[in-house]
């Protein structure tokens, strides 16, 4: 038999999970857009001819987005 909960814990834990995917969200988009930040800093000091910071770039750049393809091309 399931239990009801009260109308105000309901909408408590609704918040809560709202909270939470909100979080996480922004958790993962930090991360996604401090990669791409980092590959194209790479990219950036690669064109320079700053070789060695270019790819101290791009090793920061996969710590954040281990996938992205293109930074391990560049590397």
């Amino acid at each position: 038999m399931q239990r009801k909960l009260l109308p105000r814990k309901r909408v408590f834990l609704r918040d809560e999970k709202i909270k939470a995917y909100d979080s996480a969200y922004n958790r993962s988009s930090d991360n996604f857009s401090t990669g791409i930040s980092y590959g194209n800093l790479g990219s950036v000091l690669s064109t320079q001819g700053r070789v060695v910071e270019a790819e101290a770039a791009f090793v920061r750049a996969l710590k954040y987005r281990p996938n992205m393809a293109d930074v391990h091309y560049n590397l």
